[in-house]
């Protein structure tokens, strides 16, 4: 089973992501942390592992690169995996954490991250398109 899902957008965060999937595992053991490029074999089917993998998963980590902003418009997009990602681990499901790799944006706390994840009782789809996290 495995118990921390890394979400991340490629081409923002990846890196990072990397970084922390290799400590986890370190701490952990490799089968007990997802991260798509490294969990999901060639040959594979990429949506249903994915989404398997996240439904038996008890954390989501959601790493967010410095540019986040480049990408808000995306999870406004119902086809983003990112934003389906997020979507699926609805906070009333189970534990999802924000990791800024820049830092926090000022005045943001975790009552603030819920209220803005996308799919959360009081995000609209616009709202949670145009979140904006930055450094704080």
């Amino acid at each position: 089973m495995t118990d921390v899902f890394i979400n991340y957008r490629t081409g923002d965060g990846e890196k990072t992501a990397t970084l922390i999937d290799q400590e986890l595992s370190r701490r952990f053991g490799s089968g007990r942390i997802f991260r798509a490029s490294k969990s999901i074999t060639p040959g594979q089917a990429y949506p249903e592992t994915l989404l398997t993998k996240l439904r038996q998963s008890t954390v989501l980590l959601a790493v967010i690169g410095p540019d986040w902003t480049n990408f808000r418009v995306r999870l406004g997009d119902p086809e983003d995996w990112v934003r389906k990602e997020l979507l699926e681990a609805s906070p009333a499901n189970f534990r999802s954490f924000p990791y800024w790799t820049a830092g926090r944006p000022t005045g943001w706390t975790r009552t603030t991250c819920r209220r803005n994840w996308p799919g959360s009782p009081t995000s609209s789809p616009s709202r949670s398109a145009h979140t904006t996290p930055r450094r704080g």
